[in-house]
């Protein structure tokens, strides 16, 4: 799996099953000048390793992130200048080891989940949420609770995790936090995996094989948003007022405006697969690029095609000598 560092040019490449973060440098960035950017290229390389037990998220906000051991109990904060130099960063305990996540957030804080006194035979996810300080002290508790917490994502000064029954939200108001929960819109299903991008106000979550959820965390609404078939794997871009991308088993991708719910499908991007394989066999993924791009992994045809939002079809594809899988998109930040 992949995971973009705070500064756009470098990823992390995340490796559960061998107990490592490697950090990847892209080789691309972009810096802002005013009315207008330069652009800069250098050989892609791999750069440090960063050990740890079961690492399943790295998340990135405020020009910080976090990497979360499983198997350790232990995050790690890394900013933007220990990415790209190396640095160890801090390594920083939870309470217990479970299936959690830490996400940076304002004035050297970061939101950790929390494993209580839950009993690990019988879920490695976690209850709740805390805050803790750059030293990893808690300074704030109390949140409504968030039974089997998984999918995270923070949107400016809002944080929004899924729980097993609702959303919870954290919002930064000045020098205190408010917390709360909003409710799914039906009893029987669940969101966890939570996404957002640049010009979005709005996040966005998976929900059943037939819709989708934007979660207006500031505005405390959650709708869904109909889809023409099941999402193997989904993202989200803000490019022409916000767009919803999945693709589906049959090879198409699908293309839903997050405020109308108009659907464009593009067919045969890939040819069918199977929607109920294991995570770990290769499936075709998709990552968002700048002006209406988005990437496509495609492990049967070993490439990975190039879509135009603006045009509605495939722009170029690239073989890549082997089977992708996981992808990012680097260099635009």
């Amino acid at each position: 799996m992949f995971a973009t560092a705070p500064d756009g040019r470098h990823a992390f490449a995340i490796f559960y099953d061998r107990d490592g973060v490697q950090v990847i440098d892209g080789g691309a960035w972009t810096v802002g000048h005013g009315d207008h950017d330069h652009y800069y290229t250098a050989p892609p390389r791999a750069r440090e390793l960063y050990p740890g037990g079961r690492p399943a998220h790295a998340v990135s906000h405020d020009g910080r992130a976090a990497i979360f051991y499983d198997d350790d109990g232990e995050y790690r904060l890394l900013d933007e200048s220990e990415i790209a130099e190396g640095g160890p960063g801090h390594l920083l305990p939870v309470d217990a080891p479970h299936h959690g996540v830490a996400v940076p957030w304002y004035d050297d804080r970061t939101i950790v989940t929390r494993f209580g006194d839950t009993d690990p035979d019988e879920t490695t996810l976690p209850p709740e949420v805390v805050i803790h300080n750059a030293d990893g002290e808690l300074v704030e508790e109390g949140f409504p609770e968030c039974p089997d917490l998984h999918g995270g994502v923070a949107l400016g000064s809002t944080v929004a995790f899924g729980c097993s029954d609702g959303v919870l939200v954290l919002d930064q108001h000045g020098g205190h936090v408010d917390g709360h929960k909003l409710d799914y819109p039906g009893d029987d299903e669940r969101t966890g995996a939570l996404l957002t991008a640049d010009g979005l106000d709005v996040v966005v979550g998976n929900y059943s094989d037939d819709a989708y959820l934007v979660i207006d965390p500031v505005g405390h609404a959650v709708d869904a948003v109909a889809i023409p078939e099941p999402f193997s794997t989904f993202g989200v871009t803000g490019h022409d007022g916000g767009k919803l991308l999945g693709m589906s088993a049959s090879g198409t991708l699908h293309v839903v405006d997050i405020t109308s719910g108009d659907v464009e499908s593009i067919g045969d991007v890939t040819a069918a697969y199977d929607e109920d394989a294991e995570w770990t066999e290769p499936t075709p993924q998709l990552a968002t690029g700048p002006d209406g791009l988005v990437f496509v992994s495609d492990p049967e045809a070993r490439r990975v095609h190039e879509i135009d939002l603006n045009a509605g079809e495939v722009r170029e594809s690239y073989d890549v000598g082997g089977r992708p899988f996981h992808l990012t998109a680097l260099g635009t930040g």
